[in-house]
């Protein structure tokens, strides 16, 4: 079948043959996690909970001529999905070329309560951010609420798989 390239509730799946001399052959099925052609993923780690003693702030982008949407995934670091493709921007919003936006933790905890899921995660999460621009910049930011040094989470995250 098909899967639309934005779309992450359905994955498509892919199966890996290895076939050894001798005749051994060992074969590996697995979803497709992450697709980046005509836009952008980016994926930013050690997203802190609402209730952490660390603030988060994230900065989103658009270094592309192009206006698009932003959505999102949100992953404890067990890989457990607490949202999946969910709007970052309110409904028909986009991100135009040169705009930057600001997501913080809240922000972020709305959209997993509107996702249908209590608020908070556990420990840190991951979040994946996909687009239709074909390029962008993500500065994520911790510091701790009481103060102390500003840790940058997002070393090199820029261009269209700004991992």
């Amino acid at each position: 079948g098909t899967t639309e390239i934005n779309d992450f509730s359905d994955p498509p799946e892919a199966t890996f043959v290895i076939t050894y001399s001798g005749g051994k052959t060992d074969v590996y099925n697995s979803k497709l996690r992450h697709i980046k052609r005509n836009g952008t993923v980016c994926s930013l780690y050690n997203v802190p909970n609402p209730n952490a003693i660390d603030g988060f702030n994230l900065r989103l982008t658009n270094t592309s001529s192009k206006s698009g949407i932003l959505r999102g995934t949100l992953r404890t670091m067990d890989g457990t999905v607490l949202f999946n493709n969910e709007l970052l921007l309110a409904e028909g919003e986009t991100i135009v070329p040169n705009q930057t936006i600001r997501l913080t933790h809240d922000d972020i905890d709305a959209i997993n309560v509107a996702a249908g899921n209590d608020s908070g995660w556990p420990g840190r999460a991951v979040l994946t951010i996909s687009s239709d621009v074909t390029s962008m910049e993500m500065f994520g930011l911790i510091r701790s609420n009481a103060g102390g040094p500003l840790t940058n989470m997002s070393v090199g995250a820029s261009g269209n798989g700004c991992d």
